[in-house]
């Protein structure tokens, strides 16, 4: 994902301001993600999706008191008045002696767990906090816009061809994701890390006399390699439509 912004000062910042206007404690949690999906109807493109959101969430406590405000606006002078109003908020809801942030030892090697190698301590030493262990694919954010196209259409061949009863399509398609996120709280949390995903999926709809059954499958992976074949989600996915006929 193209970096527009440093999403980590923007956390920090936010937060640090809240303290400043009057909150005991503040955190906050930024997300930038760009999503891009093809949907095919019987040979050909049905719709193209691509889109980018963003946003910051602010939770502060003041006197005991959470408040929280979100904002899809990262301009600094909506940031502003987002803290105003979570504070705000804050001062208008119930005390609570159990509204407080984690600190301390609470936090103590959070920036060091592994997303699918806990066990690994020499693989998450070299890790970069922005690139966690299994969260990211350089191959997703990359990827050829066409390969999307290619693969929903080998999943709807595939389904389509795995037995003459399966008649139609709720649902084919093929899509990725690659997103940004960071968090910052006025007690030392500190995190940042960029993510991908990837997935493929399939409804078919099996018809045998006046039977109508529909069933789906779907896999959806961290890592563009370890994603299974088109072929292979629409085979398992009319598989399954197929068997619910009895």
């Amino acid at each position: 994902m193209q970096k527009q912004m440093d999403i980590q000062k923007v956390a920090a910042a936010v937060a640090a301001r809240a303290k400043k206007r009057g909150a005991k404690q503040a955190e906050a949690f930024v997300e930038i993600s760009r999503n891009a999906s093809v949907r095919v109807r019987d040979g050909a493109i049905e719709d193209v999706t691509q889109a980018t959101s963003k946003g910051l969430g602010l939770r502060v406590i003041v006197g005991g008191r959470l408040g929280f405000a979100h904002t899809s606006d990262l301009r600094k002078e909506t940031l502003d008045d987002l803290v105003d109003r979570a504070i705000a908020l804050a001062k208008m809801s119930a005390s609570d002696s159990n509204n407080s942030l984690p600190k301390g030892k609470a936090l103590k090697g959070a920036s060091a767990v592994s997303a699918e190698e806990p066990g690994s301590a020499r693989r998450r030493a070299e890790a970069k906090p922005e690139h966690l262990i299994g969260l990211y694919d350089e191959a997703i954010e990359s990827i050829d816009p066409d390969w999307k196209v290619r693969a929903a259409l080998e999943l709807e061949r595939a389904a389509k061809g795995h037995d003459k009863r399966i008649t139609a399509m709720e649902g084919v398609g093929a899509g990725e994701n690659v997103h940004e996120v960071a968090i910052a709280s006025t007690e030392g949390a500190r995190g940042h890390y960029h993510g991908t995903y990837a997935y493929l999926y399939c409804s078919p709809v099996a018809k045998e006399g006046e039977s109508l059954q529909t069933s789906y499958w779907v896999d959806y992976r961290r890592s563009l390699a370890k994603l299974a074949p088109p072929e292979q989600v629409g085979l398992e996915a009319a598989r399954r439509a197929v068997r619910m006929l009895g």
